[in-house]
């Protein structure tokens, strides 16, 4: 999408500018960070994040209780969820760019269906109540946020120590 679509996915915001303003920025790495890099890598980003995301689904129905699939399983479905989300997300995007929409704006439209996508697929798959479902989905949500939380934290930190050697 780079090759084709470079000014979509440019960073030019007027809030990112007032950002790269405030006090303490002046040093700060990340200030200037190009997504060129990132959707480079973005098959790797992918591949690397896949065991967080399924540990986060087993752990979430292993505290829930639900103990049916274990972690390669889980890995499975994560696999599958995110090649289906891959799928429409990249053409989803196409479309967006093709219509002059920004693609932060884009990716900030398409994060709640994928969600809901998901949650879709844990109730299919685990064929439970709508209310155990939901409620095991919200685990599943909390236990992603810290673990790509601490996950963006080692991330960041090898980065940093990177651009510092």
């Amino acid at each position: 999408m780079l090759t084709f679509f470079k000014e979509g996915l440019e960073l030019n915001s007027e809030f990112l500018n007032e950002v790269a303003k405030a006090p303490g920025n002046k040093n700060n790495p990340f200030l200037n960070s190009d997504l060129e890099s990132s959707s480079s890598y973005q098959g790797l980003m992918y591949i690397f994040l896949l065991p967080f995301s399924a540990f986060s689904t087993w752990f979430a129905y292993y505290i829930a209780g639900d103990k049916r699939y274990n972690f390669t399983e889980h890995l499975v479905l994560n696999i599958y969820y995110s090649a289906q989300t891959i799928i429409v997300v990249s053409v989803i995007s196409i479309v967006f760019l093709i219509f002059g929409i920004n693609y932060i704006v884009a990716t900030m439209i398409l994060t709640i269906p994928l969600f809901v996508y998901l949650a879709i697929v844990l109730f299919r798959v685990f064929e439970d109540t709508f209310w155990n479902s939901m409620g095991k989905f919200i685990l599943t949500l909390i236990i992603y946020l810290f673990t790509f939380f601490i996950v963006g934290i080692f991330i960041s930190i090898i980065s940093l120590l990177l651009t510092v050697a």
